[in-house]
């Protein structure tokens, strides 16, 4: 690099000063916002409440384990979180996830839940994680693979659902975006893979026009650190399980 400087003209050495000026201020701008968004994401994650609910009365029982969307954090109190939703519309909830938990992780919730337990349905919030903290992709599968295993133990109704194209959250602009837009497009292929050859339900959040309609609101349907859903996020994530698992109660 000193060898191609010293060889560059006056003008030149202007001129790849200033491009180099101009791009590491880019680079300053973006960390600076990633770490706001990094303080807006720790303050709703320690706002955030798992909930549960036994409704003696309920015919649904339904399991949720994961990470923070199964947690449900970004949104404005704990009955707008997918787990909240079942539970106001009749449902009697189990709800094991914690926010940052890997496949790894949530492999572990399950395993600590009765095997003698027996839930109508079973959703499992995976990978998001796995991609933000450059997890090994393989890893994640075959974790998965061992996951479903041990979800099948306590539900006939299994749901993989995967983080989406978290490249596309407001909170990460390009070239970030476009790495982690790689990484989450391995990871569906992956998951969508094992689930098929699992025989359990894959709800594609990725190649769909989801992530586009969150784009087109990001104020509506992203929460504050621009990364996790908001209330109105949460709600069109349940339509979607609702409607493409084919989920009556």
């Amino acid at each position: 690099m000193k060898k191609f400087y010293n060889n560059l003209s006056h003008q030149g050495k202007r001129f790849f000063i200033g491009f180099a000026f101009i791009f590491l201020s880019i680079i300053f701008i973006q960390a600076l916002e990633l770490a706001w968004h990094g303080v807006q994401t720790f303050k709703i994650r320690y706002e955030a409440i798992v909930l549960s609910y036994d409704n003696i009365n309920s015919n649904f029982n339904v399991l949720i384990a994961g990470d923070s969307i199964g947690v449900g954090v970004g949104a404005s109190k704990p009955e707008n979180s997918i787990s909240g939703i079942f539970i106001k519309n009749g449902a009697s909830v189990l709800n094991v996830s914690y926010s940052g938990d890997k496949t790894y992780e949530v492999l572990n919730q399950v395993k600590n839940i009765d095997s003698r337990k027996h839930f109508d349905l079973a959703l499992l919030f995976v990978g998001g994680n796995d991609v933000l903290w450059f997890r090994n992709i393989n890893e994640a599968q075959n974790k998965l693979r061992d996951l479903i295993f041990e979800t099948k133990k306590r539900s006939d109704k299994v749901v993989v659902i995967p983080p989406g194209n978290v490249g596309l959250a407001p909170m990460f602009r390009e070239p970030i975006g476009i790495f982690y837009t790689g990484r989450a497009r391995n990871l569906s292929d992956r998951f969508r893979q094992v689930s098929k050859e699992e025989g359990v339900i894959y709800i594609d959040t990725f190649s769909n026009n989801l992530a586009e309609l969150f784009q087109d609101e990001p104020l509506k349907y992203f929460a504050s650190d621009l990364l996790h859903p908001s209330s109105e996020g949460y709600r069109v994530w349940y339509d979607k399980i609702i409607r493409e698992a084919g989920i009556w109660y």
